[in-house]
């Protein structure tokens, strides 16, 4: 009779095996680089208000304008109201801002600079923002969602033909 020792094959069995299993069942998938969670996956829109009626909204690229003028006008030296943003899922249903983290941050670009200033103050809120006219002219305007260092949602960019408008007079 034959003592009972695991050959090559059997030790390798015995411990390949388990360490495949263990390895297969981990949540990691070094092809993905996303390293946060599903955060504004579900925002396809932002309506922008201003004193409590919606100036524009931008809805899965598309956007409209309750006046002809699609933007804002400012006088030099001046500010506007208080201009608030609600973020819009794909119906075109609110999506609430308090459920998003401090993470978040509403950012913006202007396709020239110098023309108008955002500003926002903490007791606005941080979903608030209005701009001050600096100087004469027209400039493209882009507000963006912001998830720590990266936009997870934009309107127009600021050299596209439906950017919206900031007319500094």
């Amino acid at each position: 009779m034959k003592p009972t020792f695991l050959t090559a094959r059997g030790w390798a069995t015995l411990f390949v095996l388990p360490a495949v299993l263990f390895l297969a069942a981990c949540d990691s998938n070094p092809v993905d680089d996303d390293d946060h969670d599903d955060h504004a996956d579900e925002i396809e829109g932002i309506a922008v208000m201003m004193n409590g009626a919606e100036v524009w909204r931008v809805l899965e690229g598309e956007v409209t304008c309750a006046t002809a003028q699609c933007g804002f006008a400012i006088s030099a030296g001046e500010e506007t109201p208080l201009i608030s943003v609600e973020f819009l899922g794909h119906e075109g249903e609110e999506i609430h801002s308090e459920d998003l983290g401090a993470e978040f941050s509403l950012g913006h670009a202007f396709a020239t600079e110098g023309i108008a200033e955002f500003e926002q103050h903490s007791e606005d809120g941080k979903w608030a923002f209005h701009l001050h006219g600096e100087s004469a002219g027209t400039t493209g305007f882009q507000l963006r969602l912001l998830h720590n260092d990266h936009a997870d949602f934009t309107t127009p960019p600021v050299s596209a033909s439906n950017a919206i408008q900031i007319t500094v007079q």
